[in-house]
């Protein structure tokens, strides 16, 4: 054991410091279980297993501990731990964080029921008693996530119950340090923990796409006891871009494998809180796709991610690596067009396919393809279960080296395009490519382009406490370009989105005292780039601070317009400021969304949560009693001020929001207002053969009030 300093010298705090043995059954010799500890000298940590130093090397999962070990791991992670996996790790000299699963308040486990809790106590003691002197035993591990989707106050009872089952365990088992696994560290969780559970020895933080800022999380929420990183991966699917149908975007195997890299270095190599770390997955796990958190395919083959953990538990490269993909990945085109066409295609389309692949060893590849049914419309969260999706029989119609031509589906839906690329050794790289199979064309109505029959019937007035400071009331021949700016955007700019903003008169003009926003299908052809549109602000011309915001607008309609009437905080990014969103605040007065209901408009209001990271309002609907918003003009507002944002349809309040909290303060700082119209989307879905085009969006005025004590 290590020895404790004299007087005058640092304390060296022992968590654990007791030895215990085992005896096998008829009187055989006893076997030592094992004994760790964590030692902190100042403040640095050490993790020790039987008297030696042991950071952890580790792996999540209880598959091809041979290929872990080869690979230079020392460790499982086993989320429900069992005997065989004790034993398996034993065989192959691995350790095991021993996982003791807790039911999850999202589930629907109650954690104000006292009776359930005692249960779920007495079933851990059991396994406490059962595997705490079993020689491959690390550490126990509380629950996977459990917080996960849980209001604080439901997460306190959480941390509550987390903290009695430490301290159970520690009665027990004084031999293995006692965690708990977060998920991410949103909502604070280490200072909640700091405050609920003092009898955990340690934290498990799950993570993938911000892995980069847990040493900076760790020290902002003043956790000062070690931490692990109990998974870490790529990008989650909930992290990444989008298709214009709102489909999460993989990234190939080579990406991932540099993302992983980046994370071990960042938040787990040489960090002095961190013990160590447990890569996610050593195995295969059908989670959106076959692919995305995987370490090796089905069948056993390894990715690059196993060979950049191997370097970064070896320092070396393993003499094979695997094929990598890229830099130009993969390509998707319609065989006829020879375009991407946004990859959305009709039924039967044959598409050729390419993917840009090579093997570090020079060794000769094997290239094969498939097609599925994409499983990223799964709504399950957290790694709960999904079913597996076998390719689909039929479609690939030819190989020939890198390139294949593959037939989409005859039924309308979403798919995936995969790609594996096998060396002689069965190492593989792997990407895919999102498709989008839209139903073939029906015959084109005629378009229907009217103005509505209240235009001149604009009865808006307000009371006298408010003072009228800026109105566009597009009266001339021509937009005021005084206060108007036109953005001039390339498809797919923003939320997956079809249209090109334009400057254009084709896009935007004024005609018979109104604004008029006009998007234009520019082919027979729906997809990327066949669509035009404008998009206009006042960005450092017209800025405000409070006051009643309004529009008097006739909005369009059809599945995938997307208009909307908002505003984005004046220090904004990408209007000549300084601050990205969502960090300068959007308060969206309305939205329609094509693919929703014509009848229903929304308001909604977007910030940064304490993370900086996206959080918002959520959208609030408003539905007309009869007839549709494209019938009549209507007047949508804000009511804006230090205290809240209210919005208004017709002098009708539909929606508040309280913004005297911290994590509102862009809201009370200068923005300017935003007109738009959109076409298709994550957000408004694709236009159909039922959309009629040219389409408008008719704006009769826009106007800006403030009360005289207001900021200006």
């Amino acid at each position: 054991m290590r020895q404790h300093p004299t007087a005058g010298i640092s304390v060296i705090l022992t968590l654990s410091v007791s030895i215990l043995f085992t005896s096998t059954a008829f009187g055989m010799a006893k076997v030592p279980s094992s004994v760790v500890e964590i030692q902190q000298e100042d403040n640095e940590f050490r993790f020790m297993r039987n008297g030696e130093e042991y950071f952890v090397k580790g792996a999540g999962g209880t598959r091809y501990m041979d290929k872990l070990v080869v690979a230079g791991g020392n460790s499982v992670r086993a989320w429900m731990g069992t005997q065989e996996a004790l034993d398996e790790a034993e065989k192959h000299g691995l350790s095991v964080c021993f996982g003791l699963p807790l039911l999850k308040p999202r589930s629907g486990f109650d954690y104000t029921d006292p009776e359930v809790i005692e249960q779920q106590l007495d079933s851990i003691r059991e396994k406490i008693y059962r595997y705490r002197d079993h020689p491959a035993l690390l550490m126990w591990a509380i629950g996977n996530e459990a917080e996960m989707h849980a209001s604080e106050e439901e997460r306190a009872r959480v941390w509550k119950a987390i903290n009695d089952i430490a301290k159970m365990i520690k009665q027990i088992d004084k031999d293995h340090p006692v965690i708990t696994v977060t998920s991410g560290f949103g909502n604070d969780k280490f200072i909640e923990l700091n405050e609920y559970c003092p009898d955990l020895d340690a934290v498990g933080v799950n993570t993938y796409g911000k892995i980069a800022r847990v040493p900076d999380e760790i020290k902002r929420q003043n956790w000062t006891k070690p931490y692990f990183v109990t998974e870490f991966g790529p990008r989650g699917w909930w992290e990444v871009d989008t298709t214009s149908w709102g489909i999460p975007i993989e990234g190939t195997s080579s990406e991932k494998a540099a993302f992983y890299g980046m994370g071990y270095d960042t938040a787990v190599n040489g960090n002095k809180q961190c013990l160590g770390s447990y890569v996610f997955l050593w195995g295969d796990k059908q989670e959106k796709t076959h692919t995305w958190f995987n370490l090796f395919l089905p069948e056993g083959n390894p990715t690059a991610i196993v060979d950049v953990m191997s370097r970064a538990w070896t320092g070396e490269w393993p003499a094979n690596r695997a094929p990598a993909i890229g830099p130009e990945k993969m390509t998707v085109v319609s065989d006829k067009t020879k375009r991407s066409e946004g990859h959305i295609f009709k039924p039967n389309t044959k598409l050729i396919c390419k993917v840009n692949a090579s093997d570090p060893n020079g060794d000769e590849m094997t290239i094969k393809w498939d097609i599925r049914i994409d499983g990223a419309t799964n709504e399950s969260v957290g790694g709960d279960h999904e079913p597996s999706i076998k390719p689909i029989e039929g479609l690939v119609l030819s190989t020939d080296g890198k390139t294949a031509v593959i037939k989409t589906p005859a039924e309308p839906g979403m798919y995936r395009i995969f790609v594996y690329a096998y060396d002689t050794a069965g190492a593989v790289g792997t990407a895919n490519v999102p498709i989008l199979v839209e139903p073939q064309s029906a015959e084109k109505q005629e378009p229907v382009i009217y103005l509505a029959s209240n235009l001149k019937t604009d009865t808006y007035t307000l009371g006298e406490q408010w003072k009228l400071v800026w109105t566009d009331e597009f009266d001339g021949d021509t937009l005021n370009r005084e206060n108007w700016n036109f953005q001039v955007l390339e498809a797919g700019r923003f939320n997956g989105e079809l249209q090109e903003y334009t400057d254009s008169e084709q896009n935007a003009y004024v005609e018979d005292g109104c604004l008029v926003i006009q998007a234009i299908h520019k082919s027979d052809v729906h997809g990327p780039n066949q669509y035009s549109s404008a998009r206009l602000n006042t960005a450092q011309k017209q800025t405000w601070k409070y006051g009643r915001i309004a529009a008097r607008i006739q909005l369009p309609y059809g599945e995938g317009v997307f208009p909307a009437f908002w505003m984005l905080g004046a220090n904004c990014i990408e209007n000549g400021g300084d601050t990205p969103w969502p960090l300068c605040g959007e308060i969206d007065i309305v939205e329609l969304f094509g693919n929703k209901n014509d009848a229903v408009v929304e308001a909604n209001i977007h910030y940064a949560d304490e993370e900086d990271a996206h959080d918002q309002m959520g959208s609030v609907p408003l539905e007309l009693e009869e007839g549709i918003f494209a019938d009549q003009f209507h007047v949508f507002e804000i009511e804006w001020d230090e205290n809240c944002v209210v919005w208004m349809a017709d002098g009708k309040e539909y929606a508040r929001r309280d913004i005297t909290t911290e994590v509102m303060k862009e809201f009370h700082q200068e923005f300017f207002i935003l007109l738009n119209f959109a076409v298709g989307g994550t957000w408004a879905g694709c236009p159909d053969e039922t959309t009629h085009f040219p389409q408008h969006m008719y704006v009769d005025w826009v106007k800006v009030y403030q009360k005289e004590h207001a900021s200006p």
